[in-house]
Parts: C-alpha cells; structure tokens; sequence
C-alpha cells in the first residue's frame, strides 16, 4: 500500500490571521497591566500614607514604562516575530500520533514530526493515519487551521 504523499511549504498569511496574531501579542502586557493595577490598589490599602497619591502614580508610571518596554522592545517574542515575517506553514500529511495528558486536559496530533496542540474537537475528530492540513505559525507554533484531506 503507498503512503499518501506529504508536504510543507510557506506561505503569506491572510489578514485575518495576522490580525489575531496582534490581539495575542497584547494579551500577556494587558495581564501585567491589570496585575499591576490590582497590586497598586492593595497596596494602597495596605500602606494608607500621606503621600499614597504619589505612590500610585509612580507605580502606575513604572508599570507603563515596562508595559512599553515589553511590547515595543521585547527582542523574543516569538508572536511579534511571527506577525513581522508575514508567513505561515501549511503542513499536508498523515496524522502520526494522537496523545492525550488527561491531568491538564492537553491534545496533541503528530504531523510530519511536528507536534501540535489542539482543541478535544480536533483531536476527537481526526484519527490516526488520516491525511490533514494544518496551518500555522513557524516560531510560535500558533494553530490557524486543521482541516481532514479527502
């Protein structure tokens, strides 16, 4: 029995994938800003000082320095990289292995050697042996689409 044939190859994102990719980038700095206001207002609470005014504001100015810091400046950031190369993999191949990690309730399928995280629904969905297409991002791994081959 022949083995389906498989592929890999590059290919530019749509607009619309690139558009998710920067509402994920913000996600984490929006988290650091939000912990950082919660931090702020319960040490207020805590130190009741006269000059709780200016600790605020400082804190509230360090925060924002690190949130620019970490959204402009941040050399690693595998999204930011990403949404600056413009490109994505489509991988077209037979799924390798399913496993399952039922203490975290993580999913993954092995295509082409490549290891991906997906949803119960795609992971229930697809079975071992079956031809796929996956669509995703090179550096942060970011699933755009797992679609079944006919």
């Amino acid at each position: 029995m022949n083995k389906p044939a498989a592929a890999s190859y590059r290919q530019p994102m749509t607009e619309e994938e690139i558009q998710l990719l920067h509402q994920m980038a913000h996600i984490a700095p929006a988290k650091i800003l939000l912990l950082a206001g919660f931090y702020g207002f319960f040490f207020w609470l805590a130190f009741h000082v006269h000059f709780t005014a200016l600790l605020l504001l400082v804190g509230l100015v360090l925060f924002s320095l690190a949130y620019i810091v970490y959204t402009q400046f941040f050399p690693n950031n595998l999204l930011r990289q990403d949404i600056k190369n413009g490109q994505k993999i489509v991988v077209q191949g037979q799924v390798e292995e399913k496993s399952e990690a039922g203490h975290n309730d993580s999913y993954t399928l092995t295509i082409l050697n490549h290891t991906f995280a997906v949803s119960e629904e795609d992971w229930q969905l697809f079975r071992k042996g079956q031809m796929v297409e996956i669509h995703f991002a090179p550096l942060s791994k970011h699933l755009f689409e797992v679609n079944p081959i006919n």
